[in-house]
């Protein structure tokens, strides 16, 4: 009798297995269901719940990764200590590399914020835009049309 029961968590397992390959190649409920005979619900739920676990283990990993991480540079840290004390001005470029590693680690750091609006601009405010990414910083190239010289971006003369 083990052996028949065995036999079923075989087929299950490979069931589950075909079902999990054959979504993330892009089949769809109904393939995966047909392939591997069973219902579309009772697909969705063994592949939504195997996804769950491999969320869960995946987090799992990478706290656990994170905590070595913490733990080697919290090594770093000390062993760099009494070169700081002792006023090592190459120890302290590395400890305040060690701090950025950290602050990234932990997502201390602000994120860095970027605008996705291009879209939303008329075309002049998307030259003008252009004009004061190319010219509009000091030390940049000085700006061709105050020298009495056409500027053109995509064809279109860009005008002050």
């Amino acid at each position: 009798m083990p052996l028949v029961n065995n036999s079923n968590k075989l087929t299950h397992l490979q069931r589950t297995l075909t079902a999990l390959k054959m979504r993330v190649e892009g089949a769809t409920l109904a393939q995966i269901a047909a392939e591997v005979d069973m219902s579309e619900p009772a697909v969705s739920s063994i592949i939504s719940s195997r996804l769950k676990e491999i969320r869960e283990i995946t987090t799992w990993a990478a706290e656990d990764f994170r905590q070595l991480e913490l733990e080697r540079l919290d090594k770093l840290q000390r062993f760099l200590n009494e070169a700081l004390d002792n006023g090592d001005m190459d120890a302290a470029t590395l400890w305040l590399r060690l701090s950025e590693s950290r602050r990234r680690l932990l997502g201390l750091d602000k994120p860095i914020e970027v605008n996705h609006y291009v879209d939303k601009l008329t075309d002049g405010e998307l030259l003008e835009q252009a004009r004061k990414l190319i010219f509009g910083r000091e030390g940049n190239a000085t700006d061709p049309s105050e020298e009495g010289v056409d500027v053109a971006i995509g064809g279109e003369p860009v005008s002050q």
